[in-house]
């Protein structure tokens, strides 16, 4: 294919349909695809396998359904937006919510971990700027944080016209262990890059929460006899919680199948000094704006998308092969490459979507 232009009427190419087998021996193409569309090809693609395409009685409308709400979102376009009373933090001043993650290679792979950072460029949080980095294997600490920061805030600026006055930062995948580190190297990260673009007078207030889905926690209502699940919105905030700083737990979504597991938020820094419901009722409005379905998620929408974001950059390895976990060669790593293979940038025109649902 021409590099996105149609061959016959020379049109910018705005999707890529792809057809493909069902997983098995083709489970290569669907890498190969990403990588192409999403580096070299400069257009967004979709996927889909023909099992699913031919039978439509096992489906079924929802299948469908759920295609289109990916394809809009590819295409540039919004699948849901906030009610006149939600997301009241971001409606009072200027904002900018990010959301971050890293993505890890499975035990024993000498493959680079990849971070991903997307930020949040309107004030409905509809519209997403997303920057990906491979950085070395295993380290969970964004070590091009800076540069990822000074990056998104310069977006904004050109979305908006002006600064935010507010950052609030979902970062994903932090242990407890970890949490010392990532408030000396990414958060003074954050403030360096904010200086970088306002000089010294410029100062936004930061909010930085850590979310964590793995915990051992449960929550649970109980009437006479019955045990069910926590109703969307339960928050604990004491008695089990730690006492030297602000966390909290939150069932935000329905069980649809065993028990609801809470996601457990770690507050490292609030400029803002927020009321506790204040934030927990903003991260709950977040809970109700990730574009891929139409129910309640278990975490902020942000950090969703920097999952699959940082889930998907590690096709973009030159290098990369899918079979049993193997690389072509391995060696020695990098920020930028493993074992000779070279780390091919996402399009900046694709950036601006979410490319990767």
């Amino acid at each position: 294919l021409p590099r996105r232009r149609y061959a016959s009427a020379g049109r910018p190419l705005q999707l890529c349909f792809c057809v493909i087998p069902d997983r098995g021996n083709s489970a290569y193409l669907y890498p190969a695809i990403k990588r192409w569309a999403d580096t070299a090809g400069g257009v967004a693609s979709q996927c889909v396998q023909v099992g699913k395409v031919v039978d439509r009685q096992k489906f079924g409308m929802t299948y469908y359904a759920n295609l289109l709400l990916k394809l809009n979102l590819k295409l540039g376009g919004h699948n849901v937006h906030p009610g006149a009373h939600g997301i009241s933090l971001v409606r009072e001043v200027p904002t900018i919510v990010f959301g971050a993650d890293v993505y890890h290679a499975p035990p024993g792979s000498q493959r680079p971990s990849f971070a991903a950072v997307v930020a949040s460029m309107d004030v409905q949080l509809a519209t997403y700027h997303t920057v990906v980095s491979a950085q070395p294997s295993r380290c969970e600490v964004i070590d091009q944080m800076e540069e990822i920061m000074l990056a998104h805030l310069r977006r904004f600026f050109d979305y908006n016209g002006r600064p935010p006055e507010r950052i609030l930062f979902y970062r994903d995948g932090v242990g407890l262990s970890q949490f010392a580190i990532i408030q000396e190297r990414e958060i003074s990260a954050i403030r360096r890059a904010c200086r970088r673009v306002g000089g010294d007078t410029y100062s936004p207030k930061l909010v930085f929460v850590v979310v964590q889905k793995r915990n051992h926690c449960r929550i649970f209502s109980t009437q006479g006899n019955r045990v069910d699940n926590a109703q969307p919105g339960t928050v604990v905030d004491k008695e089990i919680t730690t006492a030297a700083q602000f966390d909290f737990y939150m069932c935000s979504h329905f069980g649809l199948k065993g028990t609801s597991r809470p996601t457990h938020y770690h507050v490292l820094c609030d400029d803002l000094a927020l009321r506790s419901d204040d934030l927990q009722r903003f991260t709950f409005d977040l809970c109700h704006l990730y574009a891929r379905c139409t129910k309640i998620v278990s975490s902020p929408a942000p950090t969703y998308y920097a999952h699959l974001a940082a889930y998907h950059a590690h096709y973009y390895m030159s290098n990369f092969k899918d079979e049993d976990d193997n690389w072509e060669t391995h060696s020695s790593i990098s920020s930028s490459d493993s074992g000779g293979g070279h780390f091919n940038a996402v399009q900046r025109h694709l950036q601006d979507r979410l490319y990767f649902t």
